[in-house]
């Protein structure tokens, strides 16, 4: 049993279960004269006075998380790296436009035990590297002392004219919202992605934005088609006032690539198969956001097949 104080005399309750406890004393005064009494200061976790149960808010064994960071596709996008994870870093390379370059390069980096998880090619058309190849790529490496020894052996490749090392995007421009669609809502939606990854990003966390307006239902199943091969891209926001036939096939292919959609409320058959349907375009971009977010509680697999 324990004790605690009420106006001018002792109280007692039933016993509760508690986390800690502490000696604290009471003083009474009664008719006059001051009696002293010690009781037992108790934290109570939680009490039901009706089913006389104590009830813990806390995760059970086995129990997932509320907020998953599964969905997104690149562990550096995650607010923290696993212990177990390899390094990931990036590097650029100037090379001579060839044959055979890009198969060098990739024997020397195997030769270093490095896995190629990104890589990105092009011809420079300007500036002083004109007609000669550009070469990015990401890799993971579980010795992170072998890169300075990496760049050394990538430097004497004949047809490579300079190597630098940056940090990934990922750690950069992090997770992606992709919006597509008529150019007034993809506007509208992006003002609340932006305005939500800003909250987000101060905090340590990296969202970025991309936005393409386009008009033309072969022209929209295109580039949602190409969403499922963009590095990085996280959900797709589709913005209009009618989307349907072959955009709608599109959608299901990048849901397919373990991509989520979110669609405005519009005529068409693609509001049936996203994942989550908004009316507001402003509402719709924060939910992208927090959808991606390692912080924020929201869920889309949680509401999935809703409309708000």
């Amino acid at each position: 049993m324990i004790l605690f104080q009420g106006t001018g005399h002792l109280h007692r309750i039933a016993p509760l279960t508690f986390n800690f406890f502490t000696l604290r004393e009471v003083r009474i005064r009664c008719f006059g004269v001051w009696f002293v009494k010690h009781y037992i200061y108790v934290k109570i976790t939680q009490y039901n006075w009706k089913k006389k149960t104590v009830r813990d808010n806390s995760l059970a064994v086995g129990q997932e998380l509320p907020k998953l960071l599964t969905r997104v596709r690149s562990p550096v996008i995650a607010s923290f790296i696993m212990e177990t994870e390899p390094e990931r870093s990036a590097m650029r390379i100037i090379a001579e436009n060839r044959r055979g370059v890009l198969r060098d390069i990739a024997t020397v980096v195997a030769e270093h035990d490095a896995n190629i998880v990104m890589i990105s090619q092009e011809v420079f058309d300007s500036g002083p590297y004109c007609g000669k190849a550009e070469l990015y790529f990401e890799y993971d490496c579980t010795d992170t002392n072998d890169h300075e020894h990496l760049i050394e052996d990538l430097n004497a490749i004949p047809s490579v004219l300079e190597v630098k090392a940056y940090k990934p995007f990922g750690h950069i421009f992090g997770s992606r919202v992709i919006i597509i669609g008529g150019g007034a809502q993809v506007a509208q939606v992006a003002l609340g992605a932006v305005n939500e990854a800003d909250r987000h990003n101060i905090r340590g966390e990296r969202i970025s934005v991309d936005t393409i307006p386009l008009v033309g239902e072969r022209t929209l199943a295109l580039a949602v088609d190409a969403v499922a091969r963009l590095p990085r891209a996280s959900i797709l926001v589709l913005a209009g006032s009618i989307m349907g036939g072959d955009i709608t096939k599109a959608v299901d292919r990048v849901r397919e690539a373990g991509i989520p959609v979110i669609a405005l409320k519009m005529a068409g058959t693609v509001p049936e198969h996203a994942d989550l349907v908004v009316t507001d375009p402003i509402q719709a971009g924060v939910f992208a956001v927090m959808h991606i977010s390692s912080k924020a509680v929201f869920d889309i697999n949680r509401v999935r097949g809703r409309e708000f």
